[in-house]
């Protein structure tokens, strides 16, 4: 098996940071495991007639959902070593940018950020029967979105980033600091050093913290002064990557004082 043939869009790990599910715009998702820092080829998903734009393991990897521009979904359940399509639905006629999940006790959800400026949400049981509900977050269509046990994050093609109660579904907040297109979103994981902190990055060039200090979101801008494409917090909620560029990254964590700054990765020969 190779890797793929065309742009790799998304890459997520499981919990345990030793498989990675990839999706392209060759329609394929892709699973690897992680041997010596090296990348092993595991598994070929086949089933989307579109560009896959996102594919992300569910709870401890159990599962994988995967999304593409024809507005579908599909549910992938590991069944010994082998993941198999379970689960298929059309959510919608557009694009489906992104997605991201939410486990519960007895039920998952699975909120798709649409190109209509829609959040579709679809909650399952843990048969697949689902039901789907819509909250409108953006003006023209939502490039990405982002989820902890508390909050929802979307940002969007109208430079807006949008924060919503989790389990209301209200909106908490609407951010008006970009200038241009913002293209991705991410909020930390609930992690044990107690930290409510997302960002925002964009076409403009800034790289947004936010960050909740007394129930008032407060904001740092860094200004990085290029275009910038994606997000990641680590798994334990401290640190914060973003891509850029041609395979660039900048890392920052919080100083004594909560502030972010860059700081320097040490390479792995």
């Amino acid at each position: 098996m190779q890797t793929h043939k065309e742009i790799i869009y998304s890459m997520d790990a499981d919990i345990s940071e030793k498989r990675i599910v990839t999706a392209s715009s060759d329609r394929v998702v892709r699973t690897f495991r992680i041997e010596n820092v090296q990348l092993i080829p595991e598994q070929e998903l086949l089933g989307h007639d579109s560009p896959v734009t996102k594919a992300i393991f569910l709870h401890k990897g159990e599962l994988i959902c995967s999304s593409c521009y024809t507005g579908e979904i599909i549910i992938w359940q590991l069944e010994g070593t082998q993941y198999n399509k379970k689960f298929s639905t059309k959510v919608f006629s557009g694009s489906i940018n992104s997605i991201s999940s939410l486990f519960q006790e007895n039920s998952f959800k699975i909120f798709c950020a649409c190109s209509d400026g829609v959040i579709r949400i679809l909650s399952f049981d843990f048969k697949f029967n689902f039901k789907m509900t819509e909250v409108s977050a953006h003006k023209f269509g939502i490039t990405s979105i982002s989820n902890n046990d508390k909050y929802l994050l979307t940002g969007g093609m109208d430079s807006k980033v949008t924060l919503f109660d989790i389990s209301s579904m209200k909106e908490v907040s609407v951010f008006n600091d970009h200038t241009n297109i913002v293209r991705d979103v991410s909020i930390a994981k609930t992690n044990e050093f107690n930290l409510d902190v997302f960002a925002s990055c964009s076409d403009d060039g800034k790289l947004i913290i936010y960050y909740f200090d007394n129930e008032v979101v407060k904001k740092q801008v860094v200004e990085i002064n290029t275009p910038l494409s994606s997000l990641a917090w680590s798994k334990r909620g401290y640190s914060l990557s973003v891509g850029y560029g041609e395979n660039m990254v900048k890392h920052y964590v919080p100083d004594i004082n909560g502030y972010f700054k860059e700081v320097e990765l040490d390479t792995v020969d």
